[in-house]
């Protein structure tokens, strides 16, 4: 059996008692993140509008619900629309280790089918836990490989996690979920060319493409069209394609269908970058410290890859023009930390980008030097203006695991993020839908998310 059919046979075969606890709590924690920060995207991404009026603007069947919105539409459109939301804000959940965002595209077309096949609540679970396992998956077999090599890759692995979770809502089976899987780069590619661009808004939205390619993908699957048979692991499959020959070789299935990585994602404590999590915190240590923004004459990052993309290019990082640019930005959040004490969804509104006291600290932060996973000497050296010299070490992003969490500890991020949402719903019933929601299955849940 190939290494593709041996996952799709196993994730056709689960059925929600298979799951642990922790992979069901992991699926609940992330689906109300992912909702929460996609309703405050609503009111703070335009970009996002632009994928939902051009998806509203195709018409078609009434098939599911489009968050923030009146409208429901066909189900690929809803999912290219909702999809756009996810991410939008770069505040969703992250699996350190696999750099990726696994629920941003999977939530997104697992509601979408969900809505329009009827689809029970321990089937959404079940497809949650799938779908973002396997982009934890393939983000850990791909590793750094496909830095260089011209691939935006996060969100082709979102979609192919996305096209797994829509087959398991299906019911496609082991054959029929292979098709998916072959199907979806068909779908959905996206160069890293956009990166170049400070005005490209393309990062923000980019896991509707990805999610509107899963649903659409189980689609055809289901209708019987087919692809490659080894979508994964084959010479010119995904891993091979991102990271070149010999990349299937680091797919670990070996513990598929008993442990679920979508448990080991962190939730995020900031609405930027991981990336920046270890600088804000280093920054907030610093302000602790009772050491004033004015007290320091300069601050030296050392990083290791691909943490160094976040001072590059140098003057959009220290003066950024852009939500996005500000979010992929040590120097804007660090000095952003340092003087007002905290990093939130007002710290990236347009007006705050430009604050004299935070641009003015950012341009006394550099980079020093970029070094291996791992090397002890990541951290920061202060140079006060008394003369003092202090070293710090990188600390740990802070943040919850998704699988040890307890839902009600999400509160105080869901609240502050529906307080964007002009007549949203209040916290504690987007938590309390999703707290029930294999009891009740998704109905409850999606009444809470159309404008």
């Amino acid at each position: 059996m190939t290494l593709s059919g041996e996952l799709a046979g196993r994730a056709s075969a689960l059925r929600f008692r298979d799951l642990p606890q922790a992979a069901v709590t992991a699926a609940k924690v992330s689906l109300a993140d992912v909702l929460a920060v996609s309703l405050a995207a609503v009111a703070l991404e335009p970009a996002a509008a632009v994928l939902a009026d051009h998806a509203a603007a195709a018409g078609g069947p009434k098939e599911a619900t489009v968050i923030g919105r009146a409208d429901r539409l066909p189900v690929a459109q809803a999912a290219l629309a909702n999809g756009a939301l996810a991410h939008a804000l770069d505040f969703e959940d992250t699996h350190d280790a696999a750099k990726v965002h696994p629920n941003a595209a999977v939530v997104p077309a697992v509601l979408a089918l969900a809505e329009r096949e009827g689809a029970d609540g321990e089937t959404v679970l079940t497809a949650l836990a799938l779908g973002a396992d396997l982009v934890c998956r393939l983000g850990l077999a791909l590793g750094d490989r496909a830095r260089g090599r011209g691939w935006y890759q996060p969100p082709m692995l979102g979609a192919m996690g996305a096209a797994l979770a829509a087959a398991r809502v299906l019911g496609l089976g082991a054959d029929g979920t292979v098709a998916a899987m072959a199907l979806t780069p068909c779908l959905f590619a996206l160069p890293d060319g956009f990166m170049e661009s400070p005005h490209s808004r393309l990062r923000a939205v980019r896991d509707g493409f990805a999610a509107r390619a899963g649903v659409e993908a189980a689609d055809l699957a289901r209708r019987g069209l087919t692809g490659a048979p080894r979508p994964l692991e084959g010479p010119g499959g995904l891993l091979d394609m991102l990271g070149g020959a010999g990349t299937a070789a680091g797919l670990d299935l070996g513990d598929h269908g008993r442990r679920f990585l979508g448990a080991e994602v962190a939730i995020k404590r900031w609405p930027s970058c991981r990336g920046t999590h270890g600088a804000i915190a280093a920054a907030l240590a610093i302000r602790d410290q009772g050491i004033a923004p004015a007290g320091i004459s300069a601050i030296a990052c050392r990083v290791s890859p691909p943490d160094d993309m976040l001072f590059h290019p140098v003057e959009r990082k220290r003066r950024p023009a852009t939500a996005i640019d500000a979010k992929f930005s040590i120097p804007f959040t660090m000095a952003t930390a340092l003087a007002h004490g905290r990093v939130d969804l007002a710290s990236f509104a347009p007006d705050r980008l430009a604050d004299p006291v935070v641009t003015e600290l950012a341009a006394r932060i550099h980079l020093e030097a970029v070094l291996d996973a791992g090397d002890p000497r990541t951290g920061f050296t202060l140079r006060l203006a008394d003369g003092r010299v202090l070293d710090l070490p990188m600390p740990a992003p802070p943040g919850p695991v998704a699988g040890e969490a307890r839902l009600d500890a999400l509160h105080e991020k869901v609240a502050g993020c529906l307080a964007c949402v002009s007549g949203g719903p209040a916290a504690e019933d987007l938590l309390a839908a999703v707290a029930g929601l294999e009891r009740t299955g998704p109905g409850p849940l999606l009444a809470l998310l159309s404008g």
